[in-house]
């Protein structure tokens, strides 16, 4: 199960005083495609929840993020003409 998504043009804030939460959650065999958005004040841009989620992020800007992006079971991050320096951290895949 799973879905393509595009957003394009658009701002994803957080409404949270603190950091604490995930702009976008992509799930399962999911893929997401940003271009030209802006995501600031959260925790996670984009988090992937599985190998088979993918996310393409193309003139995007990340401000005031922990981190731009997270794999939490692996997935595909591609990034083109992003003018932000992210820091990517995979987190390995938890045992059966």
């Amino acid at each position: 199960m799973g879905g393509h998504w595009t957003l394009e043009d658009c701002e994803v804030d957080s409404t949270k005083r603190s950091r604490a939460s995930s702009a976008v959650i992509v799930r399962n065999a999911a893929t997401l495609d940003l271009r030209r958005c802006a995501v600031r004040d959260c925790a996670h841009a984009v988090v992937l929840e599985r190998k088979t989620s993918t996310v393409h992020a193309e003139r995007c800007s990340f401000t005031n993020v922990k981190e731009a992006f997270q794999t939490r079971g692996g997935g595909t991050v591609g990034l083109e003409s992003n003018p932000t320096r992210a820091r990517s951290r995979t987190q390995p895949e938890p045992e059966p």
